[in-house]
């Protein structure tokens, strides 16, 4: 009795095993199956090959908001960043109040140093999500470091984009007071502006999150 019911066990599973197999051939292979081996071969840092696979479906597939975003991520991680601009552009035609696909898009532009349309971006950005955090920061940042520019002809000319800096970095530091980038960046504005307390407090913050912080510290030796 005990042999019957170890071979009938066996059986199943034989036979189990063979539909399994059978099922798992006949797996269509449809936008989604090429997603997933999309993102299995992205894993393997086989971007190219996450390319392909998502390529078979595109003729087909081009109004697809997700498969045009992530054939501008895959191209970009490749390096293909002219390729990265068109499949991203034509998401955030796909849907217009897209954040992530703005977000995806600045960034060959960044590796381009089209800095003109990064801006471009982030302003297109804060009209649909006036709070968005990366997009105040970035041109916190940026305004910061074009005024570092202009201060090489004059104050007066740094100044005003020093003060666009400080209102686009508040919006970041009032809902995140202990983020690092926010306050090494403010820190320098502020010295830069002349509320030298105000980078002191920045600095020191930032010295509380990141030990030793070579910036924040050459930053505190500004202050007088």
């Amino acid at each position: 009795m005990k042999k019957f019911a170890a071979l009938s066990i066996t059986a199943i599973v034989i036979i189990v095993g063979f539909f399994a197999v059978d099922i798992i051939s006949q797996v269509p292979k449809d936008l989604k199956w090429a997603f997933n081996q999309s993102i299995d071969l992205e894993k393997e840092g086989k971007f190219k090959e996450a390319i392909a696979v998502l390529d078979e479906f595109y003729a087909q597939n081009k109004t697809n908001y997700l498969l045009n975003l992530r054939l501008g991520y895959l191209h970009f991680q490749d390096t293909a960043f002219t390729k990265s601009i068109s499949f991203y552009e034509a998401a955030v035609k796909l849907s217009p109040a897209s954040v992530e696909a703005r977000l995806g898009l600045r960034l060959p532009y960044v590796k381009n140093n089209q800095w003109a349309k990064v801006e471009e971006l982030y302003n297109q950005i804060l009209k649909l999500d006036p709070n968005n955090k990366e997009a105040n920061l970035r041109l916190g940042q940026m305004y910061y470091y074009n005024g570092l520019e202009k201060f090489k002809e004059s104050f007066n000319k740094a100044k005003p984009l020093w003060e666009k800096s400080k209102v686009y970095l508040e919006k970041v530091l009032n809902p995140y007071p202990s983020d690092y980038e926010t306050n090494l960046a403010y820190g320098y504005t502020m010295y830069a502006l002349g509320y030298n307390d105000k980078a002191r407090a920045s600095f020191n913050n930032v010295l509380m999150i990141s030990k030793g912080d070579t910036l924040a510290i050459q930053g505190l030796g500004l202050i007088k």
